[in-house]
């Protein structure tokens, strides 16, 4: 799930939601969400608070959490006519229209303050996290942090000599991963706290089945690892335009093997040869990329910065 963390339930109702969609018409919907990002409907779907802005005429998502959480340009997405439908409402869990009380998901100015709190918020900077992954070639910057991920990478290789890495295509999810889905969020499920993690998990369950049904309308690229010919997870990613970047905000896989995230990143990057960094920003609490970053820690550098708040 996100790393921002369910902030509050929008309480607005399906019925209040299908008035607001009668007053616009097809053109004018197009209008309002094509330059929304599918991470938003994500973010929203999770409970997170967050506003789309723009800084130095560069579009980003701000979500708000216990301070401002700058996460860098999305790329580009066009949405479909038909996923302007009026099922528009029963596909996705919330308008971003909505979400933002009725004002345009775009503003022109960075916000101030939070829950009453006024607090200045500066223009994001460049700053070491690490939330980025990077291309190999790049990974030399990063010393021994590169080469942790590279023995990670080599042991890897000789526990499983045999990996692959396909698209994500029509043909529905085999039996296996669907196993692995219910192994996956059972295992998620359990470990629980309470009910509102219980329900993040729902949350994060429906995200996932969203991405399954529309990933072409959404315009996301779908990557599944396979071991020795059977599937063993999978991660879903937003491209830029140019390929260059992208933002993987979902990822799911067998709860029974470990380190698969290291070995799907070095993967990917094979895969799509103008890809130069992914943005885990999205969903980074997920625990295979997290257990990635703690141990092998494979790349440092992203746009990104935290504000907290002032008390």
């Amino acid at each position: 799930m996100s790393r921002f963390g369910p902030i509050t339930s929008l309480t607005t109702n399906k019925k209040e939601r299908y008035r607001i969609l009668s007053q616009f018409t097809s053109e004018t919907r197009k209008m309002l969400f094509s330059g929304c990002h599918p991470v938003s409907y994500f973010l929203n779907a999770r409970g997170v608070e967050f506003e789309m802005a723009c800084w130095d005429n560069r579009p980003f998502l701000l979500a708000k959490s216990e301070g401002y959480h700058w996460l860098p340009l999305p790329p580009e997405w066009i949405l479909d006519n038909q996923f302007l439908s009026d099922t528009f409402l029963d596909e996705l869990p919330e308008w971003l229209f909505c979400l933002n009380g009725g004002r345009d998901g775009r503003i022109d100015n960075l916000p101030i303050g939070v829950s009453g709190k006024r607090s200045s918020c500066p223009p994001p900077i460049r700053q070491d996290t690490d939330r980025i992954l990077l291309r190999e070639s790049t990974l030399r910057a990063a010393g021994d942090h590169y080469k942790t991920h590279r023995w990670e990478l080599n042991r890897l290789r000789r526990t499983d000599p045999s990996p692959g890495i396909r698209r994500w295509s029509e043909p529905a999810p085999s039996t296996r991963m669907e196993e692995i889905k219910n192994r996956f969020f059972k295992m998620r499920r359990d470990k629980a706290l309470n009910e509102l993690e219980w329900l993040m998990v729902e949350d994060l369950e429906r995200a996932h089945r969203i991405a399954e049904t529309n990933w072409n309308i959404l315009n996301l690229t779908g990557v599944i690892l396979s071991i020795q010919g059977e599937e063993v997870a999978w991660q879903w990613l937003a491209f830029s335009e140019s390929e260059h970047s992208a933002i993987c905000f979902l990822e799911c896989r067998d709860p029974q093997m470990k380190y698969l995230s290291v070995m799907m990143t070095h993967l990917v990057f094979q895969m799509f040869s103008k890809l130069d960094w992914i943005n885990i920003g999205g969903d980074s609490g997920i625990s295979g990329l997290a257990r990635a970053k703690d141990q092998d820690r494979p790349g440092v550098l992203v746009p990104c910065h935290t504000q907290e708040l002032s008390p």
